[in-house]
Formats: C-alpha cells, structure tokens, sequence
C-alpha cells in the first residue's frame, strides 16, 4: 500500500538524469525543471506590492506575480525588476510615489552629502499614507529625507492655519536644511511670525532631523512670494522671488509697478542684510537665484516690461527672459531680456564652468528676436547659454506639437546639460516617444554646444510633471515631481489617492528608467 501511494504522487514526475520533467519524459538536459503543457501555464507565486515588500532577503532571481500591478517581477541584486508594458522596468527603490490620500507637490529637490535626497513641495493631507504629521490648515509645506535609493526616512509637516507653500530647500553648512516659499498664515501652527500681509516670503531653517531652529516671515502688505534660495559663502542666504508690495513691512523701497523681483540677503540666523526691488513698469517675476564664482548673484525670471526702471532691454513680444547679474552688495552689475516676439520665462538658471550660465524655460515664439529656431508647437523648452558677460552663445528649442515647459536644468560631467520639466505633446518635433496621458515628465540631454542628444518622455495616464533633475555620481539622473497616474505606463507604484503623489524616479545616463 506504501509503495503504491508512492508511485502514485509520483505519476506526473519524470526524472532523467536528475533532470526533473513535468509534463514531458524527456526534459531539456540544460534545465534542472522542464514544464511542458499546450493547455496550461506556470503559475508563480500571487501577492500584492505591500506583501512582496515584506520578503526579508529576496534571493536573486525569485520570481513573483505582482497582483497590484498585475505584472511579473524578477528579483536581482537590490531591485524588483518589473516585465511589464513591453519592457522591462525597476520597481521599489528608484520609482517611487510617496504622499497621502490628499494633494502632494514637489517643487524641489536636492542631493544631500550622505547620498540621499531632501525633498520640498506642499501637502493638504493628514495623518495619512506617507505623510506621519497632522496638517495645520489649507496647504502645508511637507519636506522629505529619503535614502540613496528613494525610501523615506523622516518626513515634515509646516504651516500655520492658511495655505503654507515650499518652493525651494537645500542643505546647509551644518548638514541642516533651510526652505523658502511662501505664507498666508500669521502667528499659528509653525508659523512663529505676524504676517505682514497677504502673502509674505517665509524661510525656515531645519536642523539635520528636520525640527524647525528658526522660521520668519519677510514682506510687505500685499503679496509676495519667494521661489528660490542659495547658501551664500559667508554662511547666509540669499532669496528671490517677487513681491507686489511697496514701501512698506520689510520691502524698504518702492514697487517700479505691477510685480517686481524682490532680492534679500540674510545672515546665518535670518536677519536682513539688505533687499532690493528690481523691476520695470509691468510684472517682473524671479524664480532662481545662485551665488556666482565672484562672490555675486545670478537670477533668472521673466519680464513684460520693457526699457524703463532697471529694465534696460527693449521687450522683444509678450514676457521675456530675465537675467540679472548682480554685485556681492546687490548693485545691479547687468541685466538681459531674452526673447521673440511671443512669450518667454526662465525656471531654472546655473553658472556654467566656463563662467557663463545656463537658463532653461520654455519659449512661445518663432524664428524671431533671440529665438533662432523654428518652434515645434504651442511652447517649446528653450535652453539658452549665456557667456560671462550675458551674451547668447547658443539657444534650443526642444520640443512637439503641444506644450513642453523646462523647469529644472543642470550642467553635466561632461559639460552637457540634462533638462526636465513637462510635456503635453506626444510623437511629434522632436519628442519621439509617445505620450502616456494628459502631461508627461519630459526630460531631454544636450551636447556642451547645445546639440540634442536625446529626448525621452516618462508618464501614466494622468497628469506629471518634473520639477528637479539631478544628476548622480553613476552618470545616471534622479528625478522629482507629481503623478496622478497610478500603477499604469511608467509609474509602477500605486498612488495613495486620485489626487497628486510626489513621484521619484531614477534614469540611467542613457535615459531609461534604472
């Protein structure tokens, strides 16, 4: 009876050789287990996401069926690797949605010195998904530390009652952090200060844990907005961004008219040094400030006024690039505007390493004014190169038939330049990819001499958009944004609502997801 049983369980097995046959008597001498059937499949193991997770130690080459993202997944080295979509991609570490069942928005990144990440936007949920803290009121500023590989480690709730706003954050001196966006809130929550208007310029300043070491407020009584900040080599800050108040709280001088670019200089505890409105007789907005090699500043924005206050150009269309250069103590050193005779705007702006600078921003135009090319759609990423003293070496138009905006730009090892932003065209200039859903992260490569290199779009089948671009010391790219996409084309995780998660993606060199 023993023996019987035996062969029993036995019946569908066939081994030759130590080589184990299911369905076959004669399995491949090459496989240690040969399957063969014309009716049925093999059927790995089934779990979700969170389950897989949970595998302490994954052996190389363990195979599962992911049911969340209805894929199957191979595990080698320190990854998931995801055959999915036609492809194959890399799940867990290097592509990651991160946020809770509200709206999460990153708006800056920044490598930090242990190989990790420091990461700022806004956020309205609470106590939800990834977000551990309890939201103040409205919108809240929600900083994130993750690790080399895109896991969190700690993250931020800031704000007062009304809507709290980051923009930009880097790290200090001090392996600390500080941000600068914008408040409406006034004497509440994290918000120590009494606003002095509508909107004011708020900048805290974060010990390596993320707890708050001082917060103020700076504007005026109206609206002011801060969008960037550098580390200045005498261990303060500089801000900038553009206010509509005039002569009054913090802004010493008076409003040109409409907005102006409000500059101010800190010292390392916050306190102003000096500030300065700089405009003309229309709105002038500035979104990046760095500190140059002389010891001044670079600021990038856009400008509809045209020859009048400190704006000296003529305007070429509608707005314009705005490029200042100032002297260490603020003194305007030079000032550009850049365009044709459609509308322009600057995001992002580096000093280069011959001395020069890189702007990138998008472009409305058409083989007119500075805009040497012919545009591809509705708006183009316009990357223009600036030698030292602010004329153009060369400018780019990339793009397709839609719109495509460059909103984060960095110099490469090899004296390229990498370009992120959004995109809402699909197959058409020269976007070869097609696009995944209403806007796609659009992320393009350019030569020292501004030649394009290649052009990639990255997406699901909502809504993305890339706001920081950083290149790693692998050659390869790291990426930050928002999705509403959720476990669909490029985006393998699952988004913690319908709504907008942070989205961490990685790149090789060549631009393929890794």
């Amino acid at each position: 009876m023993r023996t019987s049983l035996l062969l029993i369980l036995l019946l569908p097995f066939y081994a030759v050789s130590q080589n184990v046959g299911i369905g076959t008597t004669t399995p491949d001498i090459t496989a240690k287990l040969d399957v063969s059937s014309t009716t049925q499949g093999f059927l790995p193991p089934r779990m979700t996401s969170i389950q897989r997770d949970a595998i302490v130690a994954p052996a190389n080459g363990l195979v599962i069926y992911n049911i969340t993202t209805n894929c199957l997944e191979i595990y080698r080295a320190v990854s998931w690797y995801s055959v999915c979509n036609g492809g194959v991609y890399i799940t867990g570490k290097t592509n990651k949605l991160i946020g809770g069942v509200n709206t999460e928005n990153p708006y800056s990144m920044e490598q930090t010195a242990d190989g990790g990440f420091i990461v700022a936007g806004i956020s309205n949920s609470s106590v939800n998904g990834d977000v551990t803290g309890t939201n103040h009121g409205g919108y809240d500023i929600w900083v994130v530390k993750l690790d080399g590989g895109g896991n969190i480690l700690w993250n931020r709730l800031y704000g007062g009652s009304a809507d709290d706003i980051a923009e930009s954050i880097i790290q200090t001196a001090d392996g600390g952090y500080v941000v600068a966006g914008y408040s409406a809130s006034s004497a509440t929550g994290d918000v120590s200060g009494v606003n002095n208007g509508l909107n004011d310029y708020w900048i805290i300043k974060l010990d390596a844990a993320g707890n708050i070491l001082w917060n103020k407020l700076y504007g005026g009584s109206l609206n002011d907005y801060a969008y960037s900040i550098a580390s200045t080599t005498d261990g303060g800050y500089a801000v900038t961004g553009y206010a509509v108040s005039s002569a009054t709280g913090d802004v010493v001088a008076a409003n040109h008219g409409g907005s102006d670019v409000w500059v101010l200089k800190l010292d390392a505890s916050g306190n102003i040094v000096w500030n300065k409105l700089l405009g003309g007789g229309n709105d002038d907005d500035s979104y990046s400030i760095r500190q140059t090699s002389d010891g001044g500043y670079i600021i990038s924005g856009d400008s509809n006024s045209s020859a009048n206050g400190d704006v000296t150009d003529i305007n070429h269309g509608s707005y314009d690039f705005w490029v200042i250069k100032l002297d260490p103590s603020g003194n305007i050193s030079w000032n550009k505007l850049f365009g044709g005779s459609g509308s322009e705007g600057s995001f992002s702006s580096f000093q280069t390493t011959d001395g020069g600078y890189i702007l990138a921003g998008y472009s409305g135009s058409s083989a007119s004014g500075d805009v040497t090319a012919v545009t591809h759609g509705l708006n183009d990423l316009w990357i223009v190169k600036l030698n030292s003293s602010g004329a153009i070496t060369w400018n780019k138009l990339v793009g397709g038939s839609n719109e495509d905006f460059g909103r984060s730009v960095r110099q490469t090892t090899d004296g390229g330049f990498i370009i992120a932003g959004n995109s809402l065209s699909g197959s058409s200039g020269d976007i070869t990819d097609p696009g995944h859903g209403g806007s796609d992260y659009i992320v393009t490569r350019l030569t020292s001499a501004g030649t394009l290199s290649w052009v990639k779009l990255y997406g699901g089948i909502g809504t993305e958009a890339a706001y920081s671009v950083i290149q790693l010391a692998d050659g390869g790219f790291m990426l930050a944004g928002y999705s509403s996409s959720s476990a669909n084309g490029d985006v393998i995780p699952v988004n913690h609502s319908a709504l907008n998660d942070f989205w961490i993606l990685k790149l090789a060199g060549s631009g393929i997801i890794f």
